[in-house]
């Protein structure tokens, strides 16, 4: 099946070639780091999941906006191509994984993206603290790690937006405990269904209410190891 027999949100018809220029590119990696191997899965499961985050307001009004273990560039990528008048800053710590993301966005004809190899601890106490009007993770790992993690890179009044299914309410309470240590409210649970067979897949959506305090994040690996709650 071809990319345009799957079902894909109204976009303009440069977006759709170029997300389809980037869907060409990662079948064509000889050793690309996902499972998705087919065209279909790639559309369904990485362009579409990915896109479903154009139905936030805080995603479209944002003018920066970081990635965070981006992996080989999703969801940042698709964003990217879809709102071309955000600059859309991409940080993982694994070098190849961004060495398929700087081909992919090489080949899409992307003009909006910058590939940051580091740690995101490392990169949250440099300039880019409190720069960014957004933040974005769909695989960096628990909730409360990612809220720790991507709170310091928000501006005061900024959106970061998860991908992940629904939380229990154990765990919905430990999320609301960190999201208030770091400046964090929730805003917003929305389930998605960005393709037919979609089960479970929600957007968590945080806004940034104040600073987050200077001890946060701390130091690398900790946020996983040892969560604040």
């Amino acid at each position: 099946m071809s990319g345009r027999e799957v079902a894909i949100p109204d976009l303009a018809a440069r977006t759709r070639d170029r997300l389809e220029a980037l869907v060409s590119a990662l079948l064509e990696e000889p050793d690309p780091p996902t499972g998705h191997r087919t065209r279909r899965e790639i559309w369904e499961r990485d362009i579409l999941d990915s896109l479903a985050a154009l139905a936030l307001p805080a995603v479209n009004r944002a003018r920066t906006a970081v990635d965070l273990g981006c992996g080989i560039g999703f969801p940042g990528l698709p964003l990217a191509t879809a709102l071309p008048t955000t600059h859309f800053t991409l940080v993982d710590s694994v070098a190849r994984r961004l060495q398929v993301a700087a081909n992919l966005a090489r080949r899409a004809g992307l003009r909006n993206v910058e590939l940051v190899q580091a740690r995101i601890e490392d990169f949250a106490r440099g300039p880019a603290r409190e720069q960014f009007a957004l933040a974005t993770a769909r695989a960096l790992g628990p909730v409360v790690t990612v809220l720790e993690l991507a709170a310091p890179l928000l501006a005061v009044s900024g959106a970061l937006v998860i991908w992940r299914g629904r939380l229990d309410p154990a765990e919905r309470d430990r999320v609301e405990r960190v999201a208030e240590q770091l400046g964090l409210v929730t805003a917003e649970i929305r389930k998605t269904l960005p393709f037919e067979g979609a089960k479970h897949l929600h957007l968590h959506v945080f806004s940034k209410q104040g600073p987050t305090p200077d001890r946060f994040p701390r130091r690398p690996g900790l946020a996983r190891k040892r969560p604040l709650a």
